[in-house]
């Protein structure tokens, strides 16, 4: 029993990513965070999926949401793990004083945030909708969804703010394991709620309103018992009457690392929002039988979900990569964050390679169209814009790693310019790609199936040139270290 006590602890107990071999402690820091996104990208799943098998009309336009939401929520994301960089530091030098004020900051930061967003996001929704080519003389029934499911999601950034930012608060100490455990929870609640509220509201419109609500509700929960459990198990996280003192010098030095990172994320969102859009537009100018298809759409969707489930492991790398560079530089350590930086590459290098084999093997026939899609709407036209997508996007998807990769290396580093340039760089890339390579492979039909293609090419088009801004200072950085 006592052995068994023993092990529990262990598991539930911070990670020193400042002591043991780099690429063990990166491993063992992201292997919950990866479990942890593996959840939440299920319950995401599960919307999709319910959408798609219950109200496959719907469908659509929930996921024409998709560029709009991470274009909202991104922005609270990137600032979440900005200010995870200043609480990581403050750890990584046993700052414990230091640490409480910086949570102490993050929180003002964290609220300043949820009302902006909320106001700018509920005012400017229907531009918004707008932007990615839903108007309701168009396809009435896709805007209305998008509508009802943007408008819950916009209302709820409360609860996806206090969740990042305290999982990021857990993780800056080197705890990946305690977010995960609640958030299995909040997501087998998620599940059963999308159940409860699809089945039991009259109309698809209220359906579509409880799949978002079902989502929100389970984030805020999965919050409260971080924050619970947090405050009861670290004493250092308790803030005392000392702590709540402002002073601008501190509070200016978290808003330099929280809002270009929050700004970088919104940046790619806008190159994303121009992709949609031009996706929707194959629909709009290929009616069928007078009516707007959704072919392009649900193929480019149902490969988009399969995408973000895939590579989930990307994102996990890239967090642990985070802390473990933030935590090293707190106490100088710069031959362990070069040893880290290297073999943490090396990982997502062949995690890349197991992710393409894997993909590929899910678009045989269009397997995973048919997980995300009641039958009754996939016609080999869709299965046909949802594969092409996976046969560009999934070979070039060592840049996608390498892309989340650097971004993290600079920000664990405290360097916030050159990720936000990078950002630049990918929203230029996916916007140029999409406006001008369709016209120069199909130029005498702007609709047509090889059009499709040269915007498929804009998603790995963007990864490169992120990849190139943001790998010249890491190389400067890591040839300093060598001299």
């Amino acid at each position: 029993m006592s052995k068994a006590r023993e092990i529990f602890k262990k598991i539930f107990s911070p990670i020193d990513l400042t002591h043991g071999k780099p690429y063990k402690g990166i491993i063992l820091f992201a292997l919950p965070i990866l479990i942890s996104n593996l959840f939440q990208q299920v319950y995401n799943l599960v919307d999709a999926i319910i959408v798609g098998q219950v109200i496959p009309v719907q469908f659509a336009g929930i996921n024409d949401t998709g560029p709009l939401s991470f274009l909202i929520l991104q922005f609270a994301f990137g600032v979440s793990a900005g200010l995870s960089v200043c609480l990581a530091y403050k750890f990584g030098k046993k700052d414990y004083d230091g640490f409480r004020k910086s949570i102490f900051n993050s929180i003002l930061i964290a609220l300043i945030v949820v009302v902006l967003l909320t106001t700018l996001g509920l005012v400017f929704k229907g531009q918004l909708l707008n932007w990615v080519g839903l108007s309701k003389e168009h396809d009435f029934i896709s805007y209305q969804a998008a509508d009802i499911y943007m408008t819950v999601i916009i209302a709820g950034i409360f609860a996806s703010i206090c969740y990042n930012l305290m999982i990021n608060i857990l993780r800056s100490i080197g705890d990946s394991v305690t977010p995960l455990i609640f958030l299995i929870i909040s997501s087998i609640l998620n599940v059963l709620l999308d159940l409860l509220f699809v089945y039991t509201m009259p109309s698809d419109e209220l359906k579509v309103f409880g799949v978002a609500f079902a989502t929100i509700l389970a984030q805020f929960i999965s919050a409260i018992l971080c924050l619970v459990y947090a405050v009861r198990k670290y004493d250092f996280i308790k803030l005392k009457k000392e702590d709540l003192v402002f002073k601008w010098k501190v509070f200016f030095y978290h808003l330099k690392m929280s809002i270009p990172l929050g700004l970088q994320y919104s940046i790619i969102a806008i190159g994303l929002i121009v992709m949609q859009s031009s996706i929707v537009a194959f629909d709009i100018n290929n009616p069928v039988e007078g009516v707007t298809p959704h072919f392009a759409q649900d193929g480019y969707g149902a490969a988009c979900k399969l995408q973000n489930f895939i590579t989930v492991g990307y994102y996990a790398l890239s967090n642990a990569i985070l802390s473990f560079i933030a935590q090293n530089n707190g106490i100088g350590d710069k031959k362990r964050i070069k040893q880290g930086m290297l073999q943490g590459g090396l990982i997502g290098i062949i995690l890349a390679t197991f992710i393409l084999i894997f993909g590929l093997l899910l678009s045989i026939n269009g397997f995973f169209v048919y997980i995300f899609l009641n039958e009754s709407q996939i016609t080999d036209l869709t299965i046909k814009y949802a594969n092409y997508y996976l046969y560009i996007a999934l070979p070039l998807g060592y840049f996608l790693v390498l892309t989340s990769y650097t971004r993290n290396c600079l920000s664990g580093l405290g360097k916030a310019l050159f990720p936000f340039l990078g950002g630049i760089g990918e929203l230029l890339a996916r916007v140029l790609c999409c406006l001008f390579v369709a016209k120069i492979i199909s130029p005498d039909n702007l609709y047509s199936f090889t059009a499709y293609l040269g915007v498929c090419f804009a998603d790995p088009f963007a990864w490169i040139v992120c990849v190139l801004f943001q790998s010249i200072p890491l190389i400067i950085y890591l040839k300093k270290i060598k001299e």
